[in-house]
């Protein structure tokens, strides 16, 4: 059984030097964390994300769910405004479907 989940909270996106990280992937998140980047809630955020991902979760949102909009534009759009993570070994297929839903 392959599952997606939202993850609504009060910030827009994983941030990296003030910009958003649109995709990670679980292969990310310990990088993220031992260099600073990912501290307090985000850090806990993360965590509980690779725990699922390593569960088989297969793609993660992070979105602020007090914009509105922002549900939709995640779900519907190849690249939304909050972060996407999934598991590395997903990478490929993930890039290939984004190629498919914004050729012409």
């Amino acid at each position: 059984v392959q599952i997606d989940t939202r993850l609504m909270s009060d910030i827009d996106a994983v941030m990296v030097d003030r910009n958003v990280q649109s995709v990670l992937t679980d292969k990310d998140i310990p990088k993220l964390i031992s260099e600073g980047h990912a501290v307090g809630g985000m850090q806990v955020k993360l965590e509980s994300c690779k725990f699922a991902l390593d569960r088989g979760v297969r793609r993660i949102h992070i979105i602020n769910g007090f914009k509105a909009g922002n549900l939709a534009n995640e779900i519907y759009s190849a690249v939304g405004p909050g972060t996407m993570l999934i598991r590395d070994a997903d990478m490929d297929r993930y890039e290939q479907e984004t190629l498919m839903e914004i050729a012409p």
